[in-house]
């Protein structure tokens, strides 16, 4: 089974855990890596474009669509989201693989409190390799 992920750069802490995430689920679920892409975009918006690209090659069983869109100062954030997810919505709708999304929406409180547990793994996880425990 042919399955293409489609993530966006733009907040990219966010986009590599989910993505990380979709890849150990494609192989847990016994994906083969010869079935597997990973197309990377700039950001949300140019998500649709290259997912309904890769919808018209019929080269694939599925397309996995992973993006964050956080929310700013501006009411911005709402005009985009509502842009991408109509126009996946539109694809999923009309054509002939399924296209899946998970594409956050977020508060950048919310970002932040990502970051520092994120922050305080990666220093635990160094920490561990530098000291190993003793049993």
């Amino acid at each position: 089974m042919n399955i293409a992920i489609v993530v966006s750069r733009f907040n990219e802490l966010v986009t590599q855990s989910l993505l990380n995430g979709a890849v150990e689920a494609f192989y847990e679920r016994g994906g083969d890596p010869e079935d597997l892409e990973i197309i990377e975009v700039p950001g949300a918006f140019e998500l649709p474009f290259v997912v309904g690209r890769l919808a018209e090659e019929g080269e694939w069983d599925g397309i996995v669509v992973l993006g964050c869109i956080l929310q700013g100062e501006t009411d911005h954030h709402q005009h985009l989201a509502s842009s991408v997810f109509h126009a996946l919505a539109e694809l999923n709708t009309w054509g002939e693989i399924p296209i899946t999304q998970g594409i956050l929406t977020a508060h950048m409180e919310l970002m932040l409190m990502f970051l520092l547990v994120w922050q305080k793994n990666m220093l635990t996880q160094k920490r561990n390799s530098e000291y190993p425990q003793i049993r």
